[in-house]
């Protein structure tokens, strides 16, 4: 069975993969960014034609590459903007981590 995602409310998203053999359950990604767009499938984020991990289209254009097909393999990704006054310091939150079971995530 192929690995699952959903993005929920919470600005989260929750993926589980029955045939994983390390550990069962619910796995999860979020962030503090503000408003933060998306994006699960690893093509998408990569983009097609020549581009690679170290070039990939979401990182230069913002949005996911939506010609590209999907290749099956989810990924967490998310991309938002911040402001940094001159002088001042932001901080971003990023947390990932898996449980049993999507209540405990």
């Amino acid at each position: 069975m192929a690995p699952r995602w959903r993005a929920l409310p919470l600005g989260a998203l929750f993926f589980s993969n029955p045939d994983n053999d390390f550990q069962a359950g619910m796995a999860f990604a979020a962030t503090s960014l503000r408003d933060a767009k998306h994006e699960c499938v690893r093509a998408r984020f990569v983009g097609g034609g020549d581009r690679d991990l170290s070039n990939p289209f979401w990182v230069e254009h913002g949005a996911p590459d939506t010609s590209a097909p999907d290749d099956g393999i989810r990924i967490a990704s998310f991309a938002g903007e911040i402001e940094v006054p001159p002088g001042g310091v932001e901080t971003i939150h990023c947390v990932l981590g898996q449980t049993q079971s999507l209540e405990d995530a």
